[in-house]
């Protein structure tokens, strides 16, 4: 005897048709990760350098948020720099790295700026006080409301002109200083850095393509069920 023919209910029909465009997915997935790999631009290594310390001194009487800071308060720089970024002054006494973002936090407030031709680290290997190796990150804020910068000096602190990631802070026998100038209170706050810290961040469109890559596995398990 023959078996019966096998026939599907308008149901099963409907949740075939449904599960039908998961086969796609992968080519899809495989698609939209060429694109982000395509438009992510090409960088040797973004490295975020921190400076950290507290408050040591402050000149004149800050105003509005800036008034609560008190000595002691946290002192944090972050800098976002290409870790290959192009000298600007090849040639010079020293070396000009423009970096892409920097943010100081006083107490628990925190300012940011970005790219300009006021924002820079400069090094100098004999270019500080009386020959000595010198390290300056200078912050600039483009509506003039604030200013301030990193200043290191020791004497054969740095071998050469080059931008130094891994910095050996306590090089620099001579100033560790860093500070914070508010313009319309013509104020200062000053603090030392008593530690030097830098990590490596994801490329631009890395983080997406990670969470692409993590999550597509289980949607396709999820799919297949």
């Amino acid at each position: 005897m023959r078996p019966p023919p096998v026939t599907h209910s308008p149901v099963h029909r409907e949740r075939a048709g449904r599960r039908a465009p998961a086969r796609a997915a992968p080519a899809r997935i495989t698609a939209l990760l060429s694109v982000l790999l395509a438009a992510a631009p090409a960088h040797a290594a973004l490295v975020e350098l921190t400076f950290s310390g507290h408050v040591t001194q402050i000149l004149g009487s800050p105003h509005g948020q800036w008034s609560t800071i008190g000595l002691g308060d946290p002192f944090v720089v972050r800098c976002v720099i290409d870790s290959e970024a192009e000298d600007q002054s090849p040639g010079g006494a020293g070396g000009l790295y423009f970096y892409q973002s920097v943010s100081i936090s006083v107490g628990p407030y925190t300012v940011t700026t970005g790219t300009g031709p006021e924002n820079y680290i400069s090094v100098s290997p004999f270019g500080g006080l009386g020959g000595m190796s010198s390290y300056s990150m200078k912050y600039f804020d483009a509506a003039g409301d604030w200013e301030g910068l990193v200043s290191l000096e020791g004497p054969g602190a740095l071998p050469d002109d080059a931008l130094p990631i891994d910095l050996d802070l306590e090089a620099f026998t001579f100033l560790r200083e860093m500070g914070l100038h508010l313009s319309e209170s013509v104020s200062l706050i000053l603090a030392v850095p008593t530690s030097y810290t830098y990590r490596l961040l994801p490329a631009p469109g890395a983080l997406a393509l990670l969470t692409i890559t993590a999550l597509f596995p289980r949607r396709h398990r999820r799919l297949r069920t």
